[in-house]
């Protein structure tokens, strides 16, 4: 198991004011985030099998 690896969360929101504040704060607490300001966005970033996301 793999200490070290960060979990890898996708926030999807097309308030780009909400959006950039939840993923500085999800950033400070430790986590990798990958932002999306459309669901068409999200969902091409969701089918990258090899990044896989664990929390949308």
């Amino acid at each position: 198991m793999d200490t070290n690896r960060r979990d890898r969360i996708l926030v999807a929101d097309n308030n780009p004011i909400f959006r950039e504040t939840l993923s500085r704060w999800l950033r400070a607490a430790g986590y990798e985030v990958i932002t999306a300001d459309t669901g068409e966005h999200a969902f091409l970033t969701l089918r990258d099998w090899q990044h896989p996301i664990e929390w949308l």
